[in-house]
């Protein structure tokens, strides 16, 4: 942890002197695109200057960061009604009644998607500690406070263009975060494919032997579509490590291997196949129609 918090503060050191001070901050939260609420950087030196001397060293960073994360999970955990590890948009709703903020269940879930990283509409520890991490919240009125900013912010910011998306890219990951999650889908690629194409032979003479005769274009788009729900009920697992790598942030995961232990550990064997109803509905056409397509132009 102290190696990740260190990266964070050599990320905020922007005239890299080895101190940050709250002009440094509010630069870096900008070049990070970071929320911020007003205030938010004066209040964060304050909370972490142990020798208030109006600048963070490393050691003060460090210091700060693991005390205010251990909050951070324990505020989780209250949150948490149910104890399943997640919060959903409903115990993010309840937060926000119990403490006098009267929400929409539309809010809440916009709320919830801002902070869920992995697409499972809900929010597990490690995203909602590293949402809050920079965000000197000292309790859970504060940190409504800063949702409440987060909503509007996000409503005024939804039209994030091809440059300011690629901008922001660069900024959070550098020119590697462009290429997250391609190691893996290059790997998937040549399973996929040979599954795929060998399925969608084995059912066309299925189907042929079945119909006794020459199939047409309906059977063909049968057979395609039963070989895009195989190939992808095959590969499943390694779609989802791949859209979790693409979707991580800096320093989140070492490597494939990494991602997936801790999906695993974190999750549960049941992780690796999130999504895969919706995806195999929506591989349905899409299967039938390439492989159908691909053989009437042979």
């Amino acid at each position: 942890k102290e190696a990740y918090y260190r990266q964070i503060f050599e990320k905020l050191d922007v005239d890299k002197d080895g101190r940050v001070d709250v002009r440094e901050l509010k630069e870096a939260y900008t070049n990070m695109g970071l929320l911020q609420v007003p205030g938010q950087a004066e209040k964060f030196v304050s909370a972490s200057d142990s020798n208030k001397d109006g600048e963070l060293d490393v050691a003060e960073f460090v210091r700060y960061l693991h005390e205010h994360e251990m909050k951070l999970k324990l505020m989780f955990k209250r949150l948490d009604s149910d104890k399943d590890g997640r919060l959903t948009s409903n115990e993010i709703e309840e937060a926000l009644r119990s403490v006098g903020f009267d929400v929409s269940k539309e809010e809440a879930k916009q709320i919830t998607r801002r902070i869920d990283k992995d697409g499972t509409s809900t929010i597990d520890i490690n995203e909602w500690v590293e949402h809050h991490l920079l965000h000197p919240s000292a309790d859970l009125k504060d940190i409504v406070s800063y949702w409440k900013h987060a909503t509007v912010h996000a409503t005024k910011s939804n039209n994030l263009g091809i440059a300011s998306g690629f901008k922001q890219m660069l900024h959070e990951g550098g020119a590697k975060s462009l290429w997250r999650g391609n190691g893996i889908n290059v790997i998937k690629i040549a399973p996929e494919t040979a599954v795929k194409f060998y399925a969608y032979e084995q059912m066309k003479r299925l189907i042929g032997a079945q119909s006794q005769g020459e199939i047409g274009a309906a059977e063909k788009f049968l057979a395609g579509s039963s070989a895009g729900v195989i190939s992808q009920t095959t590969i499943y697992p390694m779609e989802v490590i791949k859209t979790r790598l693409a979707l991580r942030r800096t320093g989140q995961y070492s490597g494939i291997f990494d991602c997936a232990y801790k999906l695993l550990v974190n999750e549960g064997p049941k992780a690796f196949f999130k999504g895969y109803v919706p995806n195999c509905i929506g591989i349905i056409p899409y299967a039938g129609i390439d492989l159908c397509i691909y053989e009437v132009s042979m």
